[in-house]
């Protein structure tokens, strides 16, 4: 695997041959370090960072991308599996895309998707499920709530 800085960003050739491109800009932004580690959120200010910002250096450590830029003393540190998934101008698949399934004369009642409320509060996988479900024939069932207005 091979890192090069370009003029407008880097370039990685893969163990496989594959090259991918990066933009600094790109790079700068996505920095995960300038991401909230439990929400997600934003924390880094993108206008605080030049149009024609450029890397000063940039290395591989062990599973990581290492790239040292010339306003900050971090380096941003992007693991190299979400780095390839995620590389600019690849269409990721969209995990909300899910096919409708139009209601005909066989969609009767046993059909419905159903759900305990404990397992969609228990287990990412059941709640990925049932939204799929949910989003799939416009309803589901959802089991086991409590009979009170907080439990809703």
């Amino acid at each position: 695997m091979q890192v090069s800085l370009k003029t407008e960003g880097l370039t990685i050739q893969w163990a496989d041959n594959a090259v991918s491109n990066f933009p600094y800009l790109w790079l700068r932004d996505t920095d995960p370090a300038g991401f909230h580690p439990q929400t997600g959120e934003r924390t880094f200010d993108l206008t605080s960072v030049p149009l024609d910002i450029k890397a000063l250096s940039a290395e591989i450590d062990d599973d990581s991308l290492v790239i040292h830029w010339p306003d900050t003393s971090s380096p941003s540190r992007f693991l190299l599996s979400w780095i390839r998934l995620y590389q600019p101008g690849q269409r990721r698949k969209d995990l909300a895309e899910e096919q409708s399934r139009l209601w005909r004369g066989e969609f009767n009642a046993d059909k419905i998707a159903r759900f305990a409320a404990g397992d969609l509060l228990q287990s990412n996988d059941v709640l990925e499920q049932w939204l799929r479900a949910t989003k799939r024939d416009g309803l589901s069932i959802v089991d086991g709530l409590g009979d009170t207005i907080e439990a809703g």
